[in-house]
């Protein structure tokens, strides 16, 4: 993504979030934004957020989950709500 693209969308961002702090889309998109400008502590407490507002959405489970393993492996994903994804995400698949 372009370094212009990112500036576009994260002053959009910032105005979806004055609007609606706790939309889970927006926290979503917020977390991939600065998940993409390498700020994964940032993209980490938003996802966080986001599952926090919207539990039964599996892409933000998966999205929080590939950061944690992004940060720092299984170790880092292993509080209770993302010990079995972890396990689960990183198990090969079975062969036919």
């Amino acid at each position: 993504m372009q370094l212009g693209k990112l500036d576009e969308a994260e002053a959009e961002l910032k105005r979806a979030y004055q609007q609606a702090p706790a939309d889970a889309k927006v926290l979503g998109n917020l977390a991939q934004l600065r998940q993409a400008r390498g700020d994964l502590d940032g993209a980490a407490s938003a996802y966080a957020t986001a599952v926090a507002a919207a539990p039964d959405q599996p892409p933000l489970l998966q999205a929080r989950l590939q950061l944690e393993l992004q940060r720092g492996g299984c170790a880092a994903a292993m509080d209770a709500d993302q010990a079995v994804g972890c396990l689960l995400y990183t198990s090969p698949s079975p062969r036919d």
